[in-house]
């Protein structure tokens, strides 16, 4: 299963490009946490999860991320919903699942991460609603059995309109505001499928509700160096087996 040994130390690597790249990174992260709604798909059995298992995940992102759509975010201001790719860096961390250890989540390129800030703006969902919410997404591609598949992680937590968490759709925030736990959409979610079957996650289809984003204190750079040789020497001892 994918997500159970390749993804935990997938491309890594770009940990050390985003610590060596980026000097001018803001890097935060959150400590996202909450329990499994939904569980399935053909690998499901495999992985021993099921619904109602509890989870723990590091968002890691950068809040100097350039934005991608300035036209459209502008001033960042009311209305407004702005798009960020990604740094390197950006990923899921210290992934556990009922007890289980995932490792980590870093997407492919730093194309496949995507971060979207909405500032009163319409929601994806229904253009009639009016939110202000995060999403973040990393994706990996790869392939298995000489079939190409895709696995994608996020994180949505978007509500109704509510000025105190986003006032400026151009920052992201280091330490996430507690209304955000009163938002109604509050997920954090994992889908790995066959890339030719579109949108359907056959393989993994995970979906938690999100009961607890607190800070973590910034990380250093040689805490997040760390990380990428740890994962590096991971790989090496798996290749070995």
């Amino acid at each position: 299963m994918r997500l159970h040994h390749s993804l935990r130390s997938s491309l890594i690597a770009l940990a050390l490009t985003g610590v060596l790249g980026s000097a001018q990174a803001v890097v935060v992260q959150w400590l996202v946490q909450g329990h499994l709604t939904t569980a399935e798909g053909t690998d499901i059995d495999d992985l021993q999860i099921a619904v109602g298992d509890k989870f723990s995940v590091v968002m890691q992102f950068d809040t100097a991320s350039a934005i991608t759509n300035p036209a459209a975010c502008a001033d960042g201001g009311l209305g407004r919903r702005c798009n960020f790719n990604g740094a390197p860096n950006q990923g899921f961390l210290n992934i556990t699942i009922d007890g289980m250890v995932f490792g980590n989540f870093f997407s492919s390129s730093q194309s496949l991460n995507v971060i979207v800030v909405r500032n009163n703006a319409p929601s994806p969902d229904d253009a009639n609603l009016i939110v202000d919410g995060y999403s973040f997404g990393s994706s990996e591609e790869f392939v298995e059995d000489g079939v190409a598949r895709i696995a994608t992680m996020n994180l949505v937590l978007r509500g109704p309109e509510n000025l105190g968490v986003v006032q400026d759709a151009r920052q992201l925030p280091a330490v996430p505001d507690l209304a955000m736990l009163d938002w109604g959409l509050r997920s954090w979610g994992v889908c790995e499928r066959i890339n030719a079957q579109g949108t359907s996650c056959d393989r993994v289809n995970l979906v938690g509700l999100v009961t607890s984003v607190t800070a973590v204190p910034e990380p250093a750079p040689a805490a997040l160096l760390g990380l990428g040789l740890a994962a590096l020497a991971w790989r090496r001892r798996s290749s070995g087996r």
